[in-house]
């Protein structure tokens, strides 16, 4: 709690900073790149960070010419590909830092407090060299322990993993590190199971955080050490109670059922995953005896910890800061049956407690959402408006809402509207719940939405406001999402309320240019869909 609350402080005092500017002089920006960067503070602060680093290592007399004539070309490659888009550019900056950091790791910067714990849990493996321990207590920046654990890995493979898949990497966005548990992870029975959790980042793939904020550098590296701490000792069963209680206390909950109360596509995708589990787990039992000469309960026991912390890593998201997931952490189904029995509100305070709404109609707007997600029948959802639900989050916050939450229930969806609910708030991304309907085929829904002024021409935020830097593409327009993931008759309802067909994103792309994306129309459906989106002369 005195962390987020110290990152709180922390992001004020900077705001009052100099907004940072670029490595070079913005008043010859010439490039739709540079103009790009010179517009946005971070990707100001990235080129001025990546221009120091540059700067240092020419220093350096030895690969000069390599590195010189390696950064012209990804300056070619940077202008090329990504032109004015902000998320492009997000991306190939931090591809390139990784690779300038590999390069120099005493130059990183500092970061976390915890440094000195996690360089002491690391002498307990003994696979380090002093000057090795002294750098990570003076640098422990997450892209250095990153490198770092590779080396480990090759040194030991079997003790390392133990220490270093849990944890993950801002590096890399929280995936495993490096090459922990890579061999595991190639094997074939488990390749269903990290597709499916590969999605985790997102409905279509990408890592769009799914309506929430990404978490900060330094929430996750605090989650990194404290799973690392843990995980150290030698008893995987018996200390998975003071493993729950230390994570806990951080607010994460690396629990699939608890992510999966998150949302409508988060509940389908965790039925899913759970599918796949016993064949990993099996899989990995069998590596850990043939290779690695365990005997049959070790090798279960391992393997089971390992598959787990695996779905953690992919669908605990730590970075999840929206109020929503924090209460998923701490509340469930359990809670709202006692309320629909007793009526009796949840009374537990939660981690981060102070970023929730405790409130007698916050909690019965959480145990709303949680109905929603759930499918609980109109009557429960009627029930917990008529008792005072919150049907909107408080204003200036930008959350997923019930409507968002009841995008294939028309029955939902009218309910919240005659108590009020306003059908064009925004998610932390701009999207709507007209637009969470479309991607539904919720007809009846879009229709209820369009009828009560839900804005057929509503677009995403041009580029994420939320710390996430992945999005590849805002803007998107209602039709937009109607051309990726719905049909022809509700893109029609669309362009009858107005919606524009030749909107564009923030990468130039039209509903039209999104149509082959749709893979779920049949040959007679994407001719009528093409012929909707199709201007007229």
């Amino acid at each position: 709690m005195s962390m987020l609350i110290g990152l709180a402080l922390g992001l004020a005092v900077a705001a009052a900073e100099p907004p940072p500017t670029a490595s070079f002089d913005c008043t010859r920006a010439a490039s739709a790149s540079e103009k790009a960067i010179c517009a946005d503070t971070g990707l100001a602060a990235q080129d001025r960070r990546l221009g120091q680093l540059y700067a240092e290592l020419q220093r350096d007399e030895q690969g000069r010419e390599t590195r010189r004539d390696a950064q012209r070309a990804w300056l070619r490659q940077r202008d090329g590909d990504c032109g004015s888009s902000t998320g492009c550019l997000h991306g190939s900056y931090a591809v390139r830092l990784r690779e300038l950091l590999a390069e120099a790791p005493a130059l990183q910067p500092h970061a976390s407090p915890g440094a000195e714990d996690i360089a002491a849990a690391l002498r307990v493996f003994d696979l380090l060299e002093p000057d090795e321990l002294e750098l990570i207590a003076v640098h422990p920046n997450d892209a250095y322990l990153s490198e770092l654990s590779c080396r480990y890995f090759e040194r030991d493979p079997r003790r390392a993993e133990r220490l270093f898949a849990p944890t993950g990497s801002f590096r890399d966005g929280w995936l495993p590190l490096c090459r922990s548990l890579d061999a595991a992870k190639r094997l074939p029975a488990l390749q269903p199971l990290i597709e499916e959790l590969w999605t985790a980042f997102g409905s279509t793939g990408e890592f769009v955080c799914e309506g929430s904020i990404a978490g900060s550098y330094r929430w996750r590296q605090q989650v990194a050490r404290v799973l690392a701490l843990v995980d150290l000792k030698p008893d995987l069963a018996a200390d998975e109670a003071e493993r729950a209680r230390r994570l806990a206390d951080l607010g994460y909950s690396p629990d699939l059922a608890h992510w999966a109360q998150q949302g409508l596509w988060e509940k389908r995708q965790a039925a899913r995953i759970e599918r796949h589990l016993p064949a990993a787990r099996d899989a990995l039992r069998d590596h850990y005896q043939q290779d690695h000469a365990l005997d049959r309960a070790a090798a279960e026991r391992l393997a089971a910890y390992h598959v787990q912390r695996i779905v953690d890593t992919y669908t605990g998201r730590t970075g999840h800061t929206s109020p929503l997931a924090y209460a998923s952490a701490c509340y469930g189904r359990e809670d709202l049956d006692r309320y629909l029995q007793s009526g009796e509100l949840p009374t537990r305070r939660c981690p981060y407690a102070e970023f929730l709404d405790h409130s007698p109609a916050g909690l019965r707007g959480f145990l709303l959402n949680l109905a929603l997600v759930d499918g609980y029948p109109a009557a429960v959802v009627q029930r917990l408006v008529d008792e005072g639900a919150r049907v909107d989050p408080k204003p200036g916050t930008d959350v997923e809402t019930p409507l968002m939450r009841a995008a294939a229930r028309a029955d939902a969806i009218a309910i919240l509207l005659r108590a009020g609910a306003d059908p064009n708030r925004r998610n932390a991304f701009g999207k709507t719940a007209l637009m969470h309907a479309v991607a539904e085929k919720n007809r009846a829904g879009v229709e209820a939405l369009l009828a009560a002024q839900a804005d057929a021409n509503a677009a995403t935020y041009p580029d994420p406001r939320k710390s996430c830097t992945a999005l590849k593409a805002g803007s998107r327009s209602v039709l937009i999402y109607a051309a990726w993931q719905s049909t022809p008759e509700i893109a029609a309802a669309l362009l009858g309320a107005g919606a524009d067909p030749t909107a564009r994103d923030s990468n130039g792309e039209s509903a039209l240019d999104y149509l082959p994306r749709n893979t779920a129309l049949d040959e007679t459906q994407r001719a009528a869909m093409m012929r909707l989106l199709t201007p007229t002369p």
